[in-house]
């Protein structure tokens, strides 16, 4: 795979509305959180009607890595991960955009080696966590998840010159993922983040706290030479398939007091109730959801609130209808007109509440009778659940631990040399098959 992404159908048309009908109310997003979640008819397993196929492709993220059928690469080689400690006047800007704990960086922060193809620039990192300690990291090992696991994103500042370009890109992004262990003590690092999270606990509040930049490295595990490399997308919508893996083989700690602050963390409201015009309101909420969430994903990427960016972004995707619009028409030109059109759905199911104490249990109310209303939940289990791997391969920078061959020792009696009739007793010859053993190294060696 290579070149510019399939887009397909995707949210192009979205995002390029969301970008020209939508400004952005804030740096970092605002209401907007409410058109996809990870419940529900707005969790993962609807995000592909919101964004078209974009969450349906076949390298999607994450997944489970399973050691044994890793393949070992010697040329990834540890990182180079720098600035470090940060450059003066470096800034970290802590927010809750909804969905997570996310911190866009200001400054020179760079990822470099670890068999990436360039150098990349990082935008931000963010986390996901579960609302207990045997679940909520993205990616699995073996099958086993972790309480918490952390994304550090960058693009590729080497071949494109702003993270919207890349973004669309082959291995324009790459993301570091770190998955933690429970302990006793707390982590210092994340402590930083949490003395502030009181600030930024509510997202309707749309706060965004600046901080002093820390050494990234101090949110990665000490020994980063140990890590699973494949080819896959972002986690969240749209689910872009541009995303450079690496999930590191070591953990970082947290303790379990502070897994319960990022527990405590608050989701966007969301409403209940219909209002008046509540059914021609719904009638059109699917596109008006497609256009919202599209819009998210320009605060995913740290790119929300800087209207350069956006409008380039915005053009360079009309750009791209336009070709793919010609390029249509000139494939399909013998075609009727009428038969270009796509079905509307005619069917779609409507919301309905029961009212308990007043109807019976068969009894529905018109959702244009049931009045706004809005309700915020803690934000739990804010993880993707494993995608199929297909035919992508994994690859490890190391090679997998083998337990030491036992040595095979046998005796062997012999026949003396001046009595070919009798057996020396008192002479045995201890083989080990070294040979044997040689062979078995080297097999462990390629593994």
């Amino acid at each position: 795979m290579s070149g510019t992404l399939p887009w397909g159908t995707i949210d192009k048309y979205y995002l390029a509305g969301a970008l020209y009908k939508h400004p952005p109310e804030s740096k970092h997003g605002g209401a907007g959180g409410k058109h996809w979640g990870y419940e529900g008819l707005i969790g993962p397993t609807h995000w592909h009607k919101l964004f078209k196929n974009a969450c349906s492709g076949r390298e999607q993220s994450p997944i489970n890595i399973q050691r044994e059928y890793t393949l070992y690469d010697p040329k990834l080689n540890d990182f180079a991960i720098w600035y470090d400690p940060p450059k003066p006047g470096s800034k970290f800007y802590l927010l809750n955009n909804g969905h997570t704990v996310q911190v866009n960086t200001f400054g020179p922060f760079y990822v470099a080696n670890g068999g990436l193809p360039s150098v990349y620039t990082t935008a931000q990192f963010h986390f996901h966590w579960g609302d207990a300690s045997h679940r909520g990291s993205e990616h699995t090992v073996d099958g086993k998840a972790s309480p918490i696991e952390l994304h550090v994103v960058s693009y590729d500042a080497e071949t494109y010159p702003k993270i919207s370009t890349a973004m669309k890109e082959h291995q324009g992004l790459a993301v570091l993922g770190v998955l933690f262990d429970v302990v006793e003590k707390d982590n210092p690092a994340l402590e930083k983040l949490i003395r502030n999270f009181n600030a930024i606990r509510d997202p309707e509040v749309k706060t965004e706290v600046e901080m002093d930049a820390m050494p990234i490295r101090d949110f990665l595990p000490k020994d980063t030479s140990k890590y699973y490399r494949y080819n896959g997308s972002l986690t969240t919508p749209g689910c872009y398939e541009s995303v450079v893996w690496t999930v590191f083989e070591d953990k970082q700690t947290i303790s379990e007091r502070q897994l319960d602050e990022f527990r405590r963390i608050l989701k966007l409201k969301k409403e209940i109730g219909g209002g008046s015009g509540g059914r021609r309101k719904r009638r059109s909420s699917l596109q008006h959801d497609q256009e919202a969430a599209a819009e998210e994903v320009l605060v995913e990427l740290g790119i929300k609130g800087d209207p350069m960016k956006e409008l380039d972004l915005a053009l360079q995707l009309e750009d791209e209808q336009k070709k793919e619009a010609k390029q249509f028409k000139a494939k399909h030109s013998h075609l009727k007109a009428d038969a270009l059109k796509a079905k509307e759905n005619s069917t779609k199911t409507e919301t309905s509440y029961k009212v308990q104490g007043v109807q019976g249990d068969d009894d529905t109310v018109d959702m244009q009778n049931i009045p706004i209303a809005y309700i915020q939940d803690m934000l739990w289990n804010n993880y993707r659940p494993v995608q199929p791997i297909y035919e992508r391969d994994v690859y490890r920078s190391f090679k997998l631990y083998t337990p030491p061959k036992k040595v095979v020792v046998l005796e062997t009696a012999y026949r003396s040399n001046n009595n070919n009739n009798d057996w020396n007793s008192g002479e045995m010859i201890k083989c080990n098959y070294l040979l044997l053993t040689l062979v078995l190294s080297c097999i462990s060696m390629l593994l």
